[in-house]
């Protein structure tokens, strides 16, 4: 009698993450390579432009299946102090673009490592993390729920679930490039992400289903004893 093959986690995707997948089918970047989308982003970084005018000008140029509220929201969500949050965006197009595991986790490394130094530190790959996360639940669904795609409900209360876990992720993964380490070193991240199990990070449904089975950070309890009114003698 034959054994059979255990499931991979991210086999065991709930039904709100497959029907976003579908959803989402219809706004994957692949007309051009990521290298394209970042080269043209890192051009708007330069010239400062506003959100709205710099993803007017992405979506014209590129042609991108977007329409006005998927502009708004991108707007919204990827909006840092009245500029475009580059890094965001690049994680974007990384994710949603074509292309290897290997080719979007050497493009993710150089949203931090634009030195080309090969090695990263903890707040360099929380940056990344951070982006990946943010992109992976905040923008599609957010677009999904507008649209009143699949169950409004299912979405709205799912993705409330998603970002209470998104702070236990990135903790989990950094836990997982670095170990008692500080630094760590190109090859060695991209291999991480590429073949652990726990780090496929390239790929906006992989992370939501990471998401999935991340558990919470319990919220800190309350101190009983930060309101008691006390009697002082003397």
């Amino acid at each position: 009698m034959g054994c059979k093959k255990s499931k991979s986690l991210y086999d065991q995707k709930s039904a709100e993450n497959e029907s976003l997948e579908i959803y989402e089918s219809r706004f994957r970047l692949r007309n051009h390579s990521i290298h394209e989308y970042e080269a043209t982003i890192r051009r708007f970084q330069n010239l400062s432009l506003p959100s709205a005018k710099a993803l007017e000008i992405l979506s014209q140029n590129f042609s991108l299946p977007f329409s006005h509220k998927l502009l708004e929201i991108f707007t919204d969500k990827l909006n840092l102090n009245g500029a475009l949050n580059t890094d965001y965006l690049i994680s974007f197009a990384i994710l949603y673009g074509e292309g290897s595991a290997y080719e979007k986790a050497d493009s993710l490394w150089h949203i931090a490592d634009t030195a080309y130094s090969n090695s990263l530190t903890k707040s360099d790959i929380q940056r990344i993390v951070k982006g990946v996360i943010r992109v992976s639940i905040s923008i599609m669904l957010e677009a999904a729920i507008e649209e009143n795609y699949f169950n409004v409900n299912r979405l709205t209360s799912w993705k409330s679930q998603l970002n209470e876990r998104a702070e236990a992720l990135e903790e989990k993964l950094l836990r997982h490039f670095f170990g008692e380490k500080h630094e760590i070193k190109k090859d060695e991240f991209i291999n991480i992400v590429v073949e652990g199990k726990d780090s496929q990070i390239t790929d906006p449904v992989s992370v939501r289903t990471l998401l999935e089975h991340t558990q919470a950070i319990p919220k800190k309890f309350a101190n009983p004893f930060k309101n008691m009114k006390t009697k002082l003698t003397g």
